[in-house]
């Protein structure tokens, strides 16, 4: 059996209003080799940042517009983006 460890830190802050986190994996290198080929693989750092707010529309109604980003090294930047409305802190609808 063969145990391959993935080693990542992060951050988290939350507050009644907004939230952010901060995260690292694969920090640590390592490769792959195929057995059947000559090909060697290795890991890449991901890099993940996520955050969000949440505004009072009205007594009943928030909206909570929130972003996860991604970066792998040597990749492209990824940038996730959403919103949920919550209706009397009891229904979320959300995009």
């Amino acid at each position: 059996m063969l145990f391959l460890q993935i080693l990542g830190t992060g951050v988290y802050f939350n507050s009644d209003k907004l939230y952010f986190s901060f995260s690292i994996l694969r920090f640590l290198k390592r490769q792959h080799f195929d057995d059947n080929t000559a090909t060697v693989f290795n890991d890449k750092i991901h890099c993940y940042f996520m955050g969000g707010y949440v505004f009072n529309v009205s007594q009943s109604v928030k909206l909570k517009p929130s972003f996860l980003t991604r970066l792998v090294s040597g990749g492209p930047l990824q940038v996730d983006v959403a919103a949920n409305v919550l209706w009397q802190d009891k229904f979320s609808f959300g995009l």
